[in-house]
């Protein structure tokens, strides 16, 4: 029973970890920037704390044992008691963080990055080291029962690892969209407290020093210290292992993005592949599966290959079956590496809870490097399917290394190596390559996403990590010209939020406007070029400035105030993270950014899920007094122009009246659709605006907010809507 009641505890330790990794991820993304830098240093920091915790936690609760009298289970709870102090204070040290870093240069900077990380480290290193003392404290503890105690690691790793699954499942498809993820971080806060005080509970049990078997009861006989005496070819396993899988975990969210999409539940649907195979490893080593170390290993590094073999683009045409085969091909390496890490750790520590500790020590190591080598050193430099292959080489150097007294072994395995090997290098063409396949096209890579342009003419395209952004289109121009057309004095100053192609930025310097660009991705810059002929001449224009930077935080960090704003966020609207350019506090900040009669422009997709536009409607209404909205001369999607003040009515022909000659040669720079002219597409702009009564909702809780973000999380919502119709849709 008690056994039965720390497997409990575990399982929901486990999941309160996660959701913590996810709301934690999502608070750095607004105060520091939608940059792949700040995942980084939250995941890294995250594993570092649970590096830490394991390592010296085994010794640290010896030595609070001693000193206080109070056991093991006590300090556990002690424990979960600081990780749900972190649920309360991570949001107000990151607000904190945000403030002293408003003034601290552009998001690749040196400097904003060594303070950002600072920051960071500060923020949530305490209650990731508290997590990480879990393992070794209960390991510590007396309530183990005898016949688990050289198995206890991973009978805790097994129930944690169910209820980190559940907690992304949970986090991702109810929690935040109920909740918010103000309300997601109470729940779990509360959540650690109930365990810390199931875990003084049960403190009465382990003073007693015995242990619950069964209907006896067994005098717990494992306090003998171990020295610390984990080989060197251990310690090197273990930090493979661990940066291996989560190395491949950074490259196959780079590679999948393509099928699967950008919304947060693609993300959680590879996180809870990845759990739901790890977990079922582990639970095959607790059925007394009996697979020796080098099996493990040799059959690791194959598996490793997998994905970048069977995801071919040529396989399937139908784009589910794609994502379906994407997410089944990681679950033989997450299956494999959940076997053998409980397996090996319970083989090195024996039940010793400073070994065991130290041993989970090395591996998380493992994944913290493993990322950042990932992101910054092999995706910038070569395409997600080498990545993979040269991830998959240590683990396979480690294998043929252990087997060396078995030549038939290692035989076999560097022939399948090999074989596999050759097959994803010559002949696979992973899902991110396909766009350049018999086509024009260049592509530039760097740590933040793959970036490929392709095409002719004026049949252009810019793909980011496989998503199309955006293509040659007037509506990019028409996205800078009305807000300047529609002001009610001259405006003098711009700035573009969302570099894309360009098409906006040249537009606004066609007005010769002080015009500052800011783009995330620094590989979208160089592509600049590729779509244009006059690039060299536009980026030598001394009125355009272009900055590498998150847009909100650049906005937030600058001290300018502009005329026009104009940002294009990144399609699709359900994307991870796009809320940050939709949302109420986001508009708030650009208000306090435009000059007087200033205007800003945001772009709706209207193709794109329609559920959102009532709630992006009203957080642009909830902030600014005027909003006017006009459907695309294409049809394709909605301009808003919001501002303080009126917005000027304007026809055809007093536009272009107003324009001077460069802006008329820009606009009729492009073919329109259907073969208008120019002057014709921005008439059916103009004469096209729609009702802002409609577009909102009059349900003031339908809104767009960074604690709320609407347009990212809706499954429950369409869920209760298609049960409403069901249950009340007559026949």
């Amino acid at each position: 029973m008690i056994n039965k009641t720390i497997q409990i505890l575990f399982f929901a330790s486990g999941f309160c970890g996660l959701l913590y990794q996810i709301a934690w991820v999502r608070l750095a993304y607004a105060s520091f920037g939608v940059i792949s830098a700040v995942i980084s240093l939250v995941m890294s920091t995250f594993m570092l704390g649970l590096a830490l915790g394991s390592w010296f936690g085994g010794s640290l609760v010896k030595g609070l044992e001693k000193r206080s009298n109070k056991p093991a289970m006590f300090w556990y709870g002690v424990a979960e008691l600081v990780i749900a102090l972190g649920s309360w204070l991570v949001p107000i040290l990151f607000q904190w963080s945000e403030n002293l870093l408003a003034g601290c240069g552009e998001t690749h900077t040196a400097q904003y990055m060594a303070l950002t990380a600072l920051a960071i480290v500060c923020s949530i290193l305490p209650w990731t080291f508290a997590m990480g003392c879990t393992y070794p404290f209960v390991m510590e503890s007396s309530l183990v029962i005898a016949n688990q105690k050289n198995k206890s690691f991973s009978f805790l790793y097994t129930a944690n690892v169910l209820g980190a699954l559940l907690g992304i499942a949970f986090t991702a498809l109810v929690l935040v969209e109920v909740f918010g993820f103000d309300g997601t971080l109470k729940i779990a806060g509360v959540t650690n407290i109930a365990i810390a005080i199931v875990a003084w509970l049960l403190c009465a049990s382990e003073k007693n020093g015995y242990c619950n078997n069964g209907d006896s009861f067994v005098k717990n006989a494992s306090a003998e210290k171990t020295s610390f005496g984990i080989k060197a070819q251990d310690c090197m396993i273990l930090f493979a292992t661990g940066f291996v899988s989560m190395g491949m975990e950074v490259v196959w969210i780079r590679s999948f993005t393509t099928v699967l999409g950008t919304q947060i539940y693609a993300f959680s649907a590879i996180l809870f592949v990845y759990l739901s195979a790890t977990w079922l490893g582990a639970k095959t080593y607790r059925a007394k599966a009996n697979f020796s170390d080098v099996e493990m290993i040799a059959i690791l590094a194959i598996a490793g290959l997998i994905p970048a073999i069977v995801n071919d683009a040529r396989f399937f045409s139908d784009i589910y079956m794609r994502g379906i085969t994407a997410l089944f091909s990681i679950a033989p390496f997450c299956a494999l590496l959940g076997y053998f890490t409980p397996s090996f750790i319970d083989k090195i520590s024996g039940g010793d809870s400073v070994v065991a500790g130290k041993a989970y020590g090395i591996n998380t190591v493992g994944c913290i490097l493993g990322p950042l080598v990932a992101s910054y050193i092999l995706l910038p430099q070569f395409s997600t399917q080498h990545s993979m292959i040269m991830l998959s080489i240590p683990v396979f150097l480690i294998g043929f290394s252990v087997v060396k007294h078995h030549v038939w072994k290692r035989l076999g395995i560097s022939c399948a190596f090999i074989a596999l090997m050759m097959i994803s290098l010559f002949q696979s063409v992973i899902h991110d390559e396909r766009w350049i396949l018999g086509v024009t096209h260049q592509v530039w890579r760097d740590h933040v996403a793959t970036v490929v342009a392709t095409g002719d003419n004026h049949l252009k395209a810019l793909r980011v990590n496989g998503v199309n952004i955006t293509l040659l289109t007037p509506s990019t121009k028409h996205m800078s010209h009305l807000p300047i057309l529609c002001h009610q004095s001259e405006p003098k100053t711009a700035l573009n939020i969302c570099f894309g192609m360009g098409g906006s930025y040249r537009s606004l310097l066609a007005w010769d406007l002080k015009t500052t660009a800011v783009e995330l991705v620094p590989s979208v810059y160089k592509s600049f070029g590729y779509f244009h002929e006059d690039a060299a001449a536009v980026l030598r224009n001394p009125l355009g400035m272009r900055v590498i930077d998150d847009g909100r935080r650049y906005l937030k960090r600058s001290k300018n105030t502009y005329d026009i704003i104009v940002i294009d966020p990144p399609p699709p609207v359900p994307a991870a993270g796009s809320s940050l350019l939709y949302s109420k506090e986001f508009h708030e900040l650009v208000l306090s950014k435009l000059n007087k009669d200033g205007i800003f422009q945001t772009w709706f997709p209207g193709r794109e899920e329609r559920s959102s536009s009532p709630a992006i409607a009203n957080s642009l209404i909830a902030v600014f007094p005027y909003v006017r909205a006009f459907r695309s001369y294409d049809g394709a999607g909605i301009h808003y122009l919001a501002s303080a003040s009126p917005i000027r009515n304007i026809t055809v022909q007093e536009a272009f009246e107003k324009m001077p000659p460069k802006v008329i040669q820009d606009i009729n720079e492009w073919p329109y659709y259907g073969g208008v002219d120019a002057k014709t597409g921005l008439q059916e702009v103009l004469k096209a605006e729609l009702d802002m009564r409609r577009l909102s909702s009059e349900d003031k809780a339908v809104i767009v907010s960074d604690n709320r973000p609407y347009n990212e999380y809706y499954l429950v919502r369409r869920a209760i809507a298609a049960l409403k119709v069901f249950l009340f849709t007559e026949e």
